[in-house]
């Protein structure tokens, strides 16, 4: 197995690690990978920027990565991979901060009854481009949720860069536990995300 420490910014004002952050730092630990078969899951908040990663393969003993908040599990080349992400014990003395103005990709998009679509190139990666796309769909269609609505998972054909001609179809929800939500690019659908209502959450900026 193999086990490192990485370090992940914090998006704007928000006290707690963005869900686009972890899959984007799991996606990086394969550099020019054909990653596939892709299964990405939030199950607790993380608070701390300093993380390990995990990698591990099919034939090691998963105990440690299934422990992890966070898990992915994928394909690369063909063979399977199960990773996992927690929270160091140590923390680092300076944070990073990175500005993410959502706004940028809302005023790029335009919501039609289920669906919101992406008209333009967005400035930001495709995963930090979905999430608000998602949230802005949720909010529309569900307004009385009982909670902030969070990012929790993603299923994905492949490991998507694109950054135009997307958007997502609201598809059903089951009592604001799992809310699914299908990708699509230019027609094709590209994998289904997933948001939860968690209440009772004083942060403004999920």
């Amino acid at each position: 197995m193999i086990e490192r420490p990485v370090t992940l910014p914090f998006k704007g004002d928000r006290a707690y690690l963005h869900g686009t952050d972890m899959y984007n730092t799991i996606m990086e630990a394969f550099p020019g990978a054909d990653v596939h078969k892709i299964v990405f899951t939030i199950h607790r908040i993380l608070y701390n920027p300093s993380c390990i990663l995990m990698v591990a393969d099919g034939t090691e003993d998963l105990s440690a990565v299934d422990a992890c908040p966070v898990r992915c599990k994928l394909s690369t080349d063909g063979a399977p991979r199960y990773v996992g992400l927690r929270e160091s014990t140590s923390r680092i003395a300076r944070e990073e901060r990175r500005p993410y103005d959502v706004g940028q990709v809302l005023d790029r998009c335009r919501l039609e009854g289920r669906q919101i679509m992406l008209e333009g190139n967005s400035p930001f990666t495709f995963i930090e481009t979905i999430i608000p796309m998602n949230k802005a769909l949720l909010t529309t269609l569900l307004p009385d949720a009982p909670g902030k609505w969070f990012f929790t998972r993603l299923d994905l054909h492949r490991n998507e860069k694109r950054r135009d001609g997307l958007g997502l179809r609201f598809l059903h929800n089951l009592d604001f536990k799992l809310v699914k939500s299908e990708i699509t690019g230019r027609g094709e659908t590209l994998g289904y995300l997933y948001f939860t209502a968690v209440p009772a959450w004083s942060d403004s900026k999920p």
